[in-house]
């Protein structure tokens, strides 16, 4: 038997590996002829403007510069010309392809041009239900080989293609194979996003977005509702999240937990959208999150301690650190992070320029400066957040530098520019002038007196301001330890292992020394955002150290932050 495989995600995507072990075994000849880079959403799309290209990577590997569709033409039409393969497979989908979905994939479209061609086609997806470069394959490794036997056997019927979906969990609790219909989602599925450019010029991203619905019994999509835990990975906006928790309350199966991985956004907001709070909880991934350990499991007021069990369970499995932590706005990590990046902001208005507070803090010993971070990240994510929370600080200074730099269409690395210049994509950092004259400009705006900054201002404001939030946290009861602060930073932000995290260096400091500075800026810098934390103060009266602080995860914190 000879099997061409093909996808939509890439010559090089690892679920195209999967689709090959799965050919392998069925045996024969297996020949993978597949695009050059990423065509999802090219629905069934032909290149009729432009050259393909044949590119041999590997013995019986071919990539094609094109779609999909073209890769199976020039499979059948040139590779196979003396004889038509046997069955085409395409996939494995990184996620999965269920109603409307199939209009727009490439996976279901080069199935399609198969069985348009005569061959028995099968296209083939895992689905998934955490972050998307973190799936699942056991499912469709596991089963792949058994299901397209099974469908063989059972014969396909010529023009038609199979379908196949494969559910997000180990291949050991699939239930079974379920013969669906095709669903359709109640929904305004694409929506127009407008944006400028750093000229003022208008571009526009299509958006996806989904609200509650019946999925229609018998359909492909109530298949897949029976999994045993979710974990939602939209874009950071409230009212999008709360949609997709009330459909998840809805539709999946009872006791199956129901995850964030929000970074900052209320979870008990979450959890009541979804009417089973005792599900829900967050799951807060870092990014690139296959590459860091590191998940915050953020205990909402009501979040079962088996969901909390599933949670920790489930990060062990992955390899990954979790640490549980309460509820507020950021949750530990990322609400010590604002208040970092916070002095960060002050400082480049106040004379410092983003290399100055970088390399600063690099020489201290942090893996990255903040706004080489933010370059990294996206400035427009933490722009996102920063107009999503309702409490947000009025004083016109909080981190205007970064938002000037969104509105100018600086968003980063991906950008070729945010806080540095990254010539012809590379993601070495060059300062730029154009930058810093901005900030400057922006300083004269708002009446901010500019003026030369030490190394050692900028590391006790950006570091101190970090302790303290760390503090507050502790003292509120939404960080059960020092320690978990510092595993929290040292694995998820860069803080200098060698120095044990931010809160075991405030111990080596001495607290004393951390609440001297705390006062000394409160003076100059104003009591507002300076005043020491309680814990703090009442740590240095005792003698004591953060060590000497463990309280229960979100056993204080009442309200979010």
């Amino acid at each position: 038997m000879r099997i061409l495989i093909t996808n939509d995600d890439g010559v090089h995507a690892y679920g195209l590996k999967v689709l090959e072990g799965i050919a392998r075994k069925l045996g024969g000849e297996v020949y993978v002829v597949a695009p050059e880079s990423d065509q999802s959403g090219v629905a069934h799309s032909l290149s009729l403007n432009n050259p393909l290209r044949l590119r041999e990577v590997g013995p019986r590997h071919f990539a094609v510069q094109g779609t999909p569709t073209d890769c199976i033409i020039m499979g059948v039409r040139r590779l196979f010309a003396d004889a038509r393969p046997d069955l085409i497979l395409s996939g494995v989908n990184r996620g999965q392809n269920v109603a409307e979905d199939v209009t727009y994939s490439g996976t279901i479209a080069a199935a399609m041009e198969g069985a348009l061609l005569g061959v028995p086609s099968i296209a083939l997806s895992q689905s998934y239900g955490g972050a998307r470069d973190k799936v699942e394959w056991d499912c469709a490794v596991t089963l792949g080989p058994q299901v397209v036997e099974r469908i063989l056997v059972a014969g396909v019927p010529e023009g038609t293609l199979v379908n196949v979906n494969f559910p997000a969990c180990a291949a050991a609790k699939a239930a079974g194979f379920v013969v669906t219909r095709q669903g359709r989602r109640d929904t305004e599925l694409m929506q127009i996003e407008e944006r400028r450019d750093g000229r003022g010029i208008p571009y526009y991203w299509l958006m996806f977005k989904r609200g509650g619905f019946e999925p229609g019994v018998g359909t492909d999509i109530e298949a897949l509702a029976g999994v045993d835990a979710v974990i939602e990975a939209v874009f950071e906006s409230l009212a999008l999240k709360c949609e997709v928790f009330a459909m998840l309350g809805a539709r999946c199966k009872p006791g199956a937990l129901l995850a964030s991985n929000t970074s900052t956004l209320d979870i008990d907001a979450l959890a009541a959208a979804s009417g089973r709070p005792a599900d829900v909880l967050g799951m807060h991934f870092f990014s690139p999150a296959n590459i860091m350990r590191l998940v915050e499991i953020v205990r909402g007021r009501h979040s079962d301690e088996g969901a909390i069990a599933t949670a920790r369970e489930m990060t062990r499995r992955m390899g990954k650190l979790g640490i549980l932590v309460g509820n507020c706005f950021g949750f530990v990590g990322n609400r010590m992070l604002y208040a970092y990046g916070r002095e960060n902001q002050l400082l480049l208005l106040e004379g410092a320029t983003p290399a100055s507070v970088d390399e600063a803090l690099e020489r201290f010993g942090m893996a990255m400066g903040p706004n080489a971070v933010s370059d990294l990240a996206g400035l427009d994510v933490g722009y996102r957040i920063r107009r999503e929370r309702a409490d947000r600080p009025r004083d016109p200074r909080y981190y205007r530098a970064a938002d000037l730099l969104v509105e100018a269409g600086r968003l980063g690395q991906k950008a070729g520019r945010g806080f540095y210049l990254y010539p012809q994509g590379s993601r070495k950092r060059v300062r730029d002038p154009e930058v810093e004259a901005l900030i400057v400009a922006e300083s004269q705006r708002l009446g901010v007196a500019r003026r030369e900054i030490s190394e050692t201002e900028i590391r006790e404001r950006c570091l101190f301001a970090l302790i303290n939030e760390g503090a507050r946290l502790l003292g509120e009861g939404i960080a059960s330890s020092a320690a978990d602060i510092d595993a929290i930073w040292c694995n998820g932000y860069g803080f200098p292992r060698f120095r044990g995290g931010p809160m075991f260096y405030a111990d080596t400091l001495g607290l004393a020394t951390v609440l001297e500075g705390l006062e000394r800026y409160a003076r100059e810098q104003g009591a507002e955002i300076w005043s020491p934390a309680p814990l703090l103060v009442e740590l240095v009266a005792q003698g004591l150290c953060f060590s000497d602080r463990q309280t229960r995860p979100g056993a204080t914190a009442e309200q979010p932050r």
